[in-house]
């Protein structure tokens, strides 16, 4: 598993092959930490038929995928606006009872975020929360980055009062984050002053 995954991150995928040769010429079980290896490389290279051709091998085998596999095809198929197939694995997850954690949910708004999909992001937190599950430093500085790069200022400051009501403390990059989308937010508001003077 070590190997697959040191060539997989490497793009060696010949050698790829070859450990899977071994390991089954040697009756050695692939396991679902190997599947999940191998589905996390071939998404990184963006091959989606090796990255099915896998998932329904092991689950002819019997295993069922776990929350960092749907993780890996959520974000896999996320980068290639496949929302089709995220339904799908989503669907699959919660049917398992494999109960989405704030990876998951942190996977889901990023892909929304990054398609102009804001009311699945509004749907995904409201979810989160009734799950009784509260976002993290990490998905604070998604949330405000995403709606900062929309101009939605308002939607930031909301997230920025929510995040102090929680007594969550910003950590470095959090900061920067909340910084810079603060001097768009100035430079905007003296762009349209600026703009009506103008007129």
């Amino acid at each position: 598993n070590i190997l697959i995954s040191a060539f997989g991150r490497n793009g060696d995928f010949d050698k790829v092959d070859e450990c899977l040769n071994e390991m089954k010429l040697n009756n050695i079980a692939l396991q679902i930490i190997t599947y999940s290896t191998l589905i996390n490389a071939y998404g990184k290279k963006n091959d989606l038929d090796k990255v099915e051709e896998y998932l329904n091998e092991m689950k002819l085998n019997n295993i069922e995928p776990n929350g960092v596999i749907h993780n890996t095809l959520i974000s896999v198929f996320g980068k290639n606006g496949d929302f089709d197939k995220i339904d799908e694995y989503v669907n699959e997850m919660k049917s398992n009872n494999i109960k989405p954690n704030i990876f998951i949910y942190n996977t889901l708004i990023s892909i929304f975020g990054k398609n102009g999909y804001f009311d699945k992001i509004d749907e995904c937190v409201s979810e989160m929360k009734s799950n009784n599950i509260e976002p993290n430093g990490v998905m604070y500085n998604t949330l405000i980055t995403l709606y900062g790069k929309n101009d939605d200022f308002d939607k930031v400051e909301e997230i920025i009062n929510e995040m102090e009501s929680n007594e969550i403390v910003p950590y470095h990059v959090l900061r920067r984050t909340i910084n810079r989308v603060k001097k768009k937010d100035f430079w905007l508001l003296h762009r349209k002053a600026t703009w009506m003077n103008e007129l």
